[in-house]
C-alpha cells in the first residue's frame, strides 16, 4: 500500500508543472478507452485429489482491456474495467495448452489534480473474475468436477469464476481535450479460482496486471 501511495504521489508532483495549461471546467463527464493489457497470473496452488497442492509459477498473459468511466466531477468518478488476457502455456501433463482469464470489475477512480495534461488516477474496483484451462488429464478434471470421466485421456477444459478486487492507478497524458494516451497504469488484483476447500491450501491468486491504450473524452464538467 505504501508502495502504491508513493506512485500516486509522484505521479502528482509530476503533473503540477502542467497544472495551468488547462483551463477550469476540462474535466470530461465520460470517458471510453481500450488497449493492451498484460497480466501476471499467480496460479499459487493447483488442485490435486491424490496429495497435496503442487505449487505453480507466475503466468505471464497478454490480451487487451476496455474501460468505460464516468465522472462526477473533476477529482470523483466511477469507473468499469473488462480486462482478457491468455497465455499458452503446458498443461498438467506438459502438452500446448490454453489458458485464459477475464475480469469484469467496477468502483470508484480519483483524479488528485482533476484532468490536465498529465492526469493521475486510483481506483479500488470490485467484480467477477473468470479462468479457462485446457488439460488433458480429464482423470483430475473428473474428480474436481470437470468434463470426461476418469477412463478417458481426452483433452478438456476446466473453467472457474470467482469474486475479484483490484486497487492501482495510472496517468493519462491529453493529446487534445477528447483524445488521451494511456501512457501506464498498474493493478493488484486478487481472485480465487478453484477454491476447493482447505484440504487443498490456499488457492487465492495475487495478480498484477499492467495496461496502455487510448482514451476518448466526452462533455465537459
Amino acid at each position: 500500500m505504501r508502495k502504491w501511495l508513493g506512485l500516486i504521489a509522484c505521479f502528482g508532483l509530476m503533473a503540477l508543472p502542467a497544472a495551468a495549461q488547462f483551463k477550469g471546467g476540462d474535466s470530461p463527464s465520460f470517458e471510453i478507452g481500450g488497449g493492451f493489457a498484460y497480466r501476471a497470473f499467480n496460479a499459487q496452488t493447483a488442485p490435486n485429489v491424490y496429495g497435496p497442492p503442487a505449487s505453480e509459477p507466475r503466468i505471464p498473459m497478454n490480451g487487451w482491456f476496455v474501460t468505460v468511466g464516468y465522472n462526477f466531477n473533476g477529482f470523483l468518478g466511477v469507473v468499469s474495467d473488462i480486462d482478457w488476457t491468455r497465455a499458452n502455456v503446458p498443461n498438467n501433463l506438459g502438452l500446448p495448452g490454453d489458458d485464459t482469464v477475464s475480469s469484469v470489475m467496477v468502483g470508484p477512480q480519483i483524479y488528485p489534480i482533476g484532468h490536465h495534461r498529465l492526469t493521475p488516477f486510483a481506483h479500488v474496483e470490485f467484480g467477477l473474475a473468470h479462468e479457462s484451462e485446457n488439460i488433458t488429464n480429464t482423470m483430475e478434471a473428473a474428480d474436481n468436477g470437470g468434463c470426461g470421466t476418469a477412463a478417458s485421456l481426452l483433452p478438456c477444459t476446466l473453467t472457474d469464476g470467482s469474486f475479484g478486487v483490484a486497487a492501482g492507478g495510472g496517468l493519462d497524458v491529453s493529446l487534445t481535450h477528447s483524445f488521451a494516451v494511456r501512457l501506464g497504469e498498474f493493478d493488484w488484483e486478487q481472485t480465487r479460482m478453484f477454491q476447493p476447500g482447505p484440504a487443498y491450501g490456499n488457492s487465492n491468486q495475487s495478480n498484477w496486471k499492467v495496461k496502455a491504450g487510448i482514451i476518448v473524452r466526452f462533455g465537459g464538467k
